[in-house]
This record gives structure tokens, C-alpha cells and sequence, in this order.
């Protein structure tokens, strides 16, 4: 099996998340790390409600892989990155980027 499981889920709750390739895993994983800092995956960590207390960065990239890659979470997943894409347009847009707060 070249998938993941989250190691500290058992039993039928496992099928909750789906496996993923490492290859899947491994992108997923290089991106938060080289294209969001750890403010910013606090941000999305807060989003998912995942807890962020004593989490460096690698902790909270590989919990928030986990929770997006189950099924029941695709919603909201969903919605965070429209909501995200939405948030970088305003900020790079001349007139209302003075307008947006989100530090």
C-alpha cells in the first residue's frame, strides 16, 4: 500500500479518509511548504478548526493534508480556497486592497 492513514484513527473511522498516493501526499505537502508560511497555514488551520497549540510548521501542514483530503470535509475545503482566492484579489486589487484586513 503506498497510501496514507491517519495513525491515530482506528477502526471504521479510517474510512473517512481516503488514500492518497505519496505522490498526491508529497505535492500537497511541498506546497504549503514552500508557498505559505507558518501565519498563513495558522490561518487555514484556525479555518478547519484544527488546534494549532504547540504545532510547528511541519505539524500543521501534515494535519491540514489529512483534514483535507477526507470526503466530509470537500465542503468546506472548498469553500476555504474560494474564500482565499477571494481574499488574494482583493489584495492585489489597487482601490479596495485598502479596504482588507487579514492578518
Amino acid at each position: 500500500e503506498d497510501g496514507i492513514r491517519d495513525t491515530s484513527v482506528t477502526g471504521v473511522q479510517t474510512c473517512a479518509l481516503p488514500i492518497l498516493s505519496l505522490d498526491d501526499i508529497t505535492a500537497r505537502e511541498l506546497d504549503y511548504e514552500t508557498n505559505h508560511t507558518k501565519k498563513d497555514l495558522v490561518k487555514i488551520a484556525e479555518y478547519y478548526e484544527i488546534s494549532i497549540r504547540k504545532k510547528n510548521k511541519a505539524d500543521l501542514i501534515s494535519e491540514i493534508v489529512i483534514f483535507e483530503s477526507a470526503i466530509e470535509n470537500a465542503a468546506i475545503v472548498e469553500r476555504r480556497r474560494e474564500l482565499w482566492f477571494y481574499i488574494n484579489e482583493i489584495s492585489e486589487d489597487k482601490y479596495l486592497s485598502k479596504y482588507l484586513i487579514f492578518d
